[in-house]
């Protein structure tokens, strides 16, 4: 038996800004707790939570992956769509990332110690690269993540055009994900270990959350979806808190070979959670802790305070303002998310918000185009029309 799934926009959009705050919260932890010891057997497990931390950076992937091709199904047939889709993506992206780069440049005229950074690596939107190459431990290392997803939106667009259809795009999905492991395996062999990490075979979560948008549109859902993605929430949480357990945290830089799996494993966990909070019912008890509102908040910053929380964690940490032991390192992790959050408030209200409202009063999908590019309409003619979606675009991407 099948049924439609559920699309309830207020509620899921607050359940899916809920899985943002938690993400955001988890990659400061990693970053602001840092190595801090633990002395007793009761806090050995929040250090070894602490180590797994990064593992927040994959769920943001997932989300994305979900939210961007969700945006790029319910508006493909649009007149003008890749204009406005990257104009979109440019105006939610690039003022508040531009303008920490250049703050970035002046402060380093003088700040001997962030006079080291390759900025033009970052200017490119190659932080990856550079990382990968460099083995930088860089205080805007952290950006090599912004780049990766960068880079698979700027092809991910002309690739749901081109090879659209839902069942051959779910295949080339499930082809891209293969050849994606496959390389993985084959780097590791070498101990390639930055190129697993930081280069483009990290996009587990991109798409396998690509993947769910395209399934939660395009096909029927079986009526027990919401056991079957508690069942592999569950299996896979049981797997990687087994790994967190035996190795005291989910230790990337020590793994090897099978172990590699675990991106893997951390992306369908992330994916099932979101499937969760959509073949739940708003009233469940996911949707409930998702919508709670100061994880809700924690979302709607996120990207700033994401960009934010490194510089700060860094200039904290050259101020001799860093303490050891287990509970002033938990008070050192609330003051760099408080420093981080108020950051991300102004750059809300003084870049974020104008953006926003520019992106709506010029890029709207609703308004009327008066002409298609040439190129879009060759591409739209080379891609098979289906059916107009009819669900909204989740906002704020």
């Amino acid at each position: 038996m099948f049924r439609a799934s559920a699309w309830h926009a207020g509620t899921r959009n607050a359940s899916l800004e809920g899985i943002r705050g938690i993400a955001i919260g988890l990659v400061i932890f990693y970053h602001a707790f840092g190595g801090a010891g633990a002395n007793s057997v009761w806090t050995a497990p929040v250090a070894w939570l602490a180590a797994s931390s990064w593992a927040g950076v994959d769920l943001f992937f997932a989300l994305s992956g979900f939210l961007i091709t969700g945006i790029l199904l319910d508006t493909r047939d649009r007149p003008g769509f890749l204009r406005i889709f990257y104009m979109r993506r440019f105006l939610r992206i690039a003022p508040v990332y531009y303008s920490f780069l250049a703050a970035l440049f002046l402060i380093s005229r003088f700040h001997v110690k962030w006079q080291s950074m390759h900025l033009l690596w970052h200017v490119f939107y190659l932080s990856n690269v550079s990382m990968a190459m460099r083995d930088s431990g860089s205080l805007i290392s952290h950006l090599w993540s912004l780049s990766v997803e960068e880079q698979f939106y700027l092809i991910w667009p002309s690739f749901i055009l081109v090879i659209w259809r839902p069942r051959r795009t779910m295949a080339a999905i499930a082809g891209l994900f293969c050849l994606l492991v496959g390389a993985r395996q084959w780097f590791g062999l070498f101990s390639a270990n930055n190129y697993v990490v930081y280069g483009l075979l990290h996009l587990d979560g991109l798409l396998l959350g690509s993947a769910l948008a395209v399934f939660h549109r395009c096909f029927p859902v079986p009526r027990r979806a919401d056991r079957i993605a508690r069942a592999v929430l569950l299996a896979t949480g049981s797997i990687l808190a087994a790994e967190l357990v035996q190795n005291h945290g989910l230790i990337w830089w020590q793994w090897r070979g099978l172990q590699y799996f675990n991106y893997s494993l951390i992306a369908i966990f992330g994916t099932a959670l979101i499937a969760l909070t959509l073949y739940t019912d708003a009233r469940s008890g996911i949707n409930r802790v998702l919508a709670f509102r100061p994880l809700v908040t924690l979302g709607k910053y996120s990207y700033a305070m994401y960009i934010l929380q490194t510089p700060v964690h860094a200039e904290l940490d050259r101020l001799q303002l860093r303490p050891s032991g287990f509970g002033k390192a938990l008070a050192y992790t609330v003051l760099v998310s408080g420093i981080s959050f108020a950051g991300a408030i102004i750059s809300w209200h003084v870049l974020e918000k104008p953006c926003l409202e520019l992106k709506e009063r010029w890029f709207s999908y609703t308004r009327r185009t008066a002409s298609v590019p040439a190129v879009e309409r060759l591409v739209s003619a080379m891609a098979p029309h289906e059916q107009p979606l009819s669900r909204a675009a989740a906002a704020g991407n």
